[in-house]
């Protein structure tokens, strides 16, 4: 059965929803186009979780100095099952997108409202 939910980041929050999807992956695949610490401490129980029960982490972020944070990736790099990598610092790569592997969900995010 497929079963599509709007994220809409005020009834229903996109971490709130990464959160619930990673209880049940079996490996995470996250394209974002930037890393801020923020963003990572509230990402990182989960993936945590995740990492330590023998899941499967793959990150790719965009290589930005001014917005990617460096202890963030730091931190990633420092956690079994983990593989990160880094974009293009072009500016046309502009992703977030959250893959749950073994329940087959992709979460996809924008930063701007899309017209109804």
């Amino acid at each position: 059965m497929l079963r599509v939910d709007y994220i809409d980041n005020f009834e229903t929050k996109a971490l709130d929803a990464i959160r619930d999807l990673s209880a049940d992956a079996e490996r995470i695949d996250i394209a974002v186009v930037f890393l801020s610490y923020r963003g990572w401490v509230e990402l990182k129980p989960c993936l945590t979780t995740l990492v330590s029960r023998g899941g499967q982490l793959r990150v790719i972020v965009r290589r930005d100095v001014r917005q990617t944070s460096p202890e963030a990736v730091e931190e990633l790099f420092h956690l079994e099952n983990t593989q990160v990598a880094f974009g293009l610092t072009d500016r046309t790569f502009h992703h977030k997108d959250y893959l749950f592997a073994q329940i087959r969900v992709s979460v996809s995010l924008s930063s701007r409202p899309q017209p109804m």
